[in-house]
C-alpha cells in the first residue's frame, strides 16, 4: 500500500488496469515514458476511467509518463465522466502523459471538476467528448497538444464552464465540436497565450476569453503547405532541418509543438528526416 511521498516507478509495458490514487500524494513516473509504457481500460468490463483521482489530492499527487487509453469514463448516471482521467474535487499534475482514444460525455480525455489541475507537456489526441472538460475548475494548460478530439456538443478540444482556466503554449490541431475551445456560461473565462491554433473544423475560441498575446490562427498549420516545409515558407532547405532538429526525439518534452513528426507516430527521428530530405527544395 503507498503512502504520502512515495515515488512509484513503472517499467515499460502495458498494463491492462484502471488506477485510483485514493487521496495519496504520490509521484507516479514510468521509467521508460509514455511511448514506452500504456495503461489500457479497454478490456476491463463496466463503466471505468483509467485514472481516477478524486479524494482531495493535491499538486503532488504527480502523474508522468504514460500513454492512457481505452477509457469510457466513470459512470454519473445518465452521464459518463473523463474517459482517461477523471478528476473530481482534486488538484493533481499531470507531466509527458499521451491521453490518446478515450470516450467520455463530459470529457473524453480528462474531466476535472471543482479542482486546479496541471497538465504540462501532455497530448491529448482522438478523445470523443473534449480533449479536456473543466467544470468549475481552475485548471492550467502548458506546453501540450489538443489534436483530433471531438465533441458534439461542445469544445472538441477543451469545454470549460463556471471558472478560470489558462492555455499557454499549446497547439490545437484537427479538432471538432461547436468550437476548439469553447467557454460555456458567462461567468467563464479563458486566457490564452503564445498558442497556435490551426487546420481545425470548427470556431477557435467561442465564449470569453482572454488573448494574452502571442497566439496563432491559421486554416493551414505550419509545415502542411508542403510536406517538409516547417516554417511554412514555400521551400525545404536548412532553416526547416534546424527546426526537425530542434524537435527530435519523442513528441513531448513539454514545448507542445510537433510540427516535425512527419509520420504522424509522435516522435521526431530519421524517419522524419528521410523524407524532409525527399522532399529538398
Amino acid at each position: 500500500m503507498a503512502s504520502d511521498g512515495d515515488e512509484i516507478i513503472v517499467a515499460p509495458g502495458t498494463y491492462s488496469e484502471s488506477i485510483n490514487t485514493l487521496g495519496k500524494a504520490v509521484y507516479l513516473r514510468s521509467s521508460g515514458g509514455p511511448e514506452e509504457t500504456v495503461i489500457d481500460a479497454s478490456s476491463l468490463s463496466g463503466f471505468n476511467s483509467v485514472i481516477v483521482i478524486t479524494n482531495g489530492e493535491g499538486a503532488d499527487t504527480i502523474i508522468e509518463g504514460f500513454t492512457i487509453t481505452g477509457g469510457i469514463g466513470t459512470l454519473i448516471s445518465p452521464v459518463t465522466f473523463g474517459g482517461g482521467i477523471y478528476i473530481d474535487g482534486s488538484s493533481p499534475t499531470v507531466l509527458d502523459c499521451i491521453i490518446r482514444d478515450n470516450f467520455g460525455d463530459v470529457g473524453g480525455g480528462a474531466h476535472s471538476g471543482f479542482g486546479s489541475p496541471l497538465f504540462d507537456g501532455v497530448i491529448f489526441r482522438d478523445n470523443i467528448g473534449a480533449g479536456l472538460d473543466a467544470i468549475a475548475s481552475n485548471a492550467e494548460v502548458i506546453n501540450s497538444s489538443f489534436i483530433n478530439n471531438s465533441h458534439l456538443n461542445g469544445g472538441g478540444a477543451i469545454h470549460h464552464s463556471t471558472s478560470n482556466l489558462k492555455v499557454e503554449n499549446s497547439n490545437f490541431r484537427g479538432n471538432s465540436g461547436q468550437g476548439v475551445v469553447v467557454a460555456f456560461l458567462t461567468n467563464t473565462n479563458i486566457a490564452i497565450s503564445n498558442s497556435t491554433f490551426c487546420d481545425n473544423q470548427a470556431e477557435p475560441v467561442i465564449g470569453n476569453w482572454s488573448d494574452l498575446g502571442g497566439n496563432t490562427f491559421a486554416q493551414i498549420c505550419p509545415g502542411e503547405s508542403g510536406i517538409g516545409d516547417l516554417n511554412g515558407d514555400g521551400v525545404v532547405n536548412v532553416f526547416d532541418l534546424l527546426l526537425l532538429l530542434e524537435d527530435w526525439g519523442p513528441c513531448l518534452p513539454r514545448k507542445g509543438s510537433c510540427a516535425a513528426d512527419l509520420t504522424g507516430d509522435n516522435q521526431v527521428n530519421v524517419f522524419d528526416l528521410l523524407i524532409l530530405l525527399e522532399n529538398w527544395g
